[in-house]
């Protein structure tokens, strides 16, 4: 088999990634997964759906992050490539080097 068919391939945008910005960006998702699995631990007092929806998009975006952190080192972080690349391509520009210039 061809290796090109088990890792991605990486341009040379992906392999500029402020690294510090995207371990920033999960340390900040981190804690917010904790504050709000703190609160959904406790009994309910009231509908807690807004806290459900909150939390499954955190995890959405960490897991993207992730994917993103894979695709940096060469990986994949799912099993669906398609995917990991989409995601990867949509947010390396977020996290390079030159975003952070412009910004």
């Amino acid at each position: 088999m061809n290796n090109q068919d088990h890792s991605p391939s990486i341009s040379s945008s992906s392999l500029n990634l402020d690294l510090a910005r995207l371990r920033a960006a999960r340390v900040a998702l981190d804690l917010q997964i904790l504050a709000l699995k703190r609160v959904l631990r406790v009994r309910w007092q009231a509908p807690m759906a807004d806290e459900q929806r909150a939390l499954l998009q955190c995890k959405h975006e960490a897991t993207e992050l992730c994917i993103l952190r894979a695709w940096q080192r060469g990986r994949w972080h799912l099993v669906d490539q398609k995917r990991c690349a989409e995601v990867a391509a949509r947010l390396a520009p977020a996290f390079s080097h030159a975003a952070e210039a412009a910004a």
